[in-house]
């Protein structure tokens, strides 16, 4: 019988739960099957690509004690608050199968008497309303799937603290952040977070096997896991949360293929001397490359498009994107 890792947090601040979750994927994931279940208290978390001054009201987050924080996946940006559940499953990269996850996330549904179906990059649809987004992780040992799930989450608050990006909303034909989501909730009345988890545990447990080691984390192990701490004071930085974002003299932005784009950059006597890139996109590895080989390159369409020559097709759309815009 095969043998799985499941992990719970008891706490609810967004900082410690991407911490522990990091470090479970560090330590647990290349080994073992995991699932790792949390909660957070009210919050806004930011894709690892994403500008928070561009997808936040911050002032608003402040006003109101909402923590900001972001995660080392790709994606967007989503509100939560103690009526979504979060989860992630993990396991050793070979073994990865994206399929296989949704699959187990739709079994949990249907214990819980709600259809669901697949639509648009990842998101998990109950009668035409968005329920869940995730993000994905590859990494050289694990692969990781993560996501969220409104179940009875205050979805009122969504216009308070997030910015829609109109393009992103005009290309899919809705007004706004609200119209698209819902809760579990809508449709099961007097459904909760821990109705869900128990779902999930079970439509896992049939996967994977009944033999599982558990652990419940605390901020306690904060004290004697120092890889846990590491990861904590990394996420808990305004460094990391809202990094350097200075004045540009030209910024491009729109919709393509991977995802919406903008292009901020330095460019003086007709050259790019410094690009910083945010998107909401799921592909690693884009981002990193397009701010390291654009320095340098003249500001003119043919020599910006000249870029993508080797480039993967992801990153040669993106430069042809910023080639015909300026």
């Amino acid at each position: 019988m095969e043998k799985y890792y499941f992990a719970r947090s008891s706490e609810t601040e967004l900082w410690f739960n991407l911490s522990l979750e990091a470090y479970l994927l560090s330590s647990a994931a290349s080994k073992h099957n995991l699932l790792y279940l949390w909660q957070n208290d009210k919050c806004i978390v930011i894709g690892r690509y994403q500008n928070p001054w561009a997808e936040c009201r911050l002032e608003n987050l402040r006003r109101d004690g909402v923590m900001l924080g972001r995660r080392p996946s790709g994606g967007g940006a989503v509100y939560q608050d103690l009526g979504n559940g979060c989860f992630t499953f993990a396991c050793p990269r070979d073994q990865y199968d994206k399929e296989e996850n949704f699959l187990i996330v739709s079994d949990a549904l249907d214990r819980l008497g709600i259809k669901s179906e697949r639509s648009g990059r990842n998101d998990i649809m109950v009668g035409g309303k968005k329920v869940s987004g995730s993000a994905f992780q590859l990494a050289r040992d694990f692969a990781s799937y993560h996501a969220t799930m409104l179940v009875c989450a205050d979805l009122s608050k969504v216009g308070d603290y997030l910015t829609p990006n109109q393009t992103k909303l005009q290309a899919k034909g809705v007004k706004s952040v609200a119209s698209r989501i819902g809760n579990l909730s809508d449709f099961v009345p007097g459904v909760t977070v821990g109705d869900f988890y128990d779902a999930l545990e079970e439509a896992y447990s049939k996967r994977y096997g009944s033999n599982v080691e558990s652990r419940t984390y605390s901020k306690a192990d904060l004290e004697v896991i120092p890889e846990l701490a590491s990861f904590y004071e990394q996420f808990s930085s305004d460094a990391w949360n809202y990094g350097k974002t200075p004045e540009f003299t030209n910024k491009i932005e729109g919709r393509i293929g991977m995802g919406c784009i903008t292009f901020c950059l330095d460019v003086d006597k007709g050259a790019i001397i410094s690009a910083k890139v945010y998107s909401d996109t799921l592909e690693g590895g884009i981002v990193e490359t397009l701010e390291s080989i654009l320095p340098g390159c003249h500001y003119e369409s043919s020599s910006i498009e000249a870029l993508g020559a080797g480039q993967s097709p992801l990153c040669s759309e993106a430069l042809g994107f910023l080639a015909g815009s300026i």
